[in-house]
């Protein structure tokens, strides 16, 4: 059996700032929505959504669940739910300003 070595993520949210400053200014006058879900792929969503507020126009994530943790962590910034959004969740969805997305047909009615 081979040995692995154990492996880690360290995020620096001023990096992660610092690359999207980068990218606005190569790209001006493009609006950029930061995909945090699934906690920013392991790197800490409510970190990496405070370091971009201000830059991004807004926070895309999978579930109300996770747009409810950025409002927790004070988020104040638009955000889009990429899944879907079972009926019963609406009113929690409204209430902590998030953005359905329609993901079916059946989702209009």
């Amino acid at each position: 059996m081979r040995f692995r070595p154990p492996a880690w993520v360290e995020v620096d949210p001023g990096a992660v700032a610092a690359n999207v400053r980068a990218i606005l200014r190569y790209r001006p006058g493009v609006r950029l929505l930061a995909v945090v879900k699934e906690d920013a792929y392991g790197h800490g969503a409510p970190a990496v959504a405070r370091a971009l507020e201000g830059l991004a126009a807004g926070f895309a994530v999978a579930t109300p669940a996770q747009g409810a943790q950025l409002r927790r962590a004070g988020v104040r910034a638009p955000v889009l739910l990429l899944g879907p959004c079972p009926p019963a969740e609406l009113p929690a969805v409204r209430r902590l300003r998030l953005t359905p997305s329609l993901c079916a047909e059946h989702d209009l009615a």
